[in-house]
């Protein structure tokens, strides 16, 4: 059975920060295919040439997130993880593991 069906485009831009770590900006781009948003909650961890951040959860409070034809921007702040070359997901809905996102262009 499946829980959830996303399609995301993510853009991610490091911003110089005050503080000791960076500010990540990511953009997610829901796709309009049919069951293409989710209410579960997302999570994503950044690698890069310099390290791999903490997990971060991408929410706008007050918004409904991940609506199908929808583009969401989060600013998360972390360690510089430099040249990112890779990104992962963990969505959870209720609890339980949701069907990762796929395709997912950086």
């Amino acid at each position: 059975m499946k829980l959830c069906s996303l399609v995301l485009i993510l853009f991610v831009f490091c911003i110089p920060s005050i503080c000791s770590g960076k500010d990540y900006t990511v953009t997610v781009e829901t796709g309009t295919v049919r069951r293409a948003g989710t209410n579960a909650d997302v999570f994503i961890r950044l690698t890069g040439a310099l390290g791999t951040s903490s997990v971060k959860h991408l929410s706008n409070p007050g918004r409904n997130d991940f609506e199908a034809g929808q583009a969401d921007t989060f600013r998360i702040t972390t360690i510089d993880v430099g040249d990112i070359s890779k990104i992962r997901f963990c969505a959870l809905l209720s609890g339980s593991p949701a069907e990762p996102p796929s395709p997912v262009v950086m």
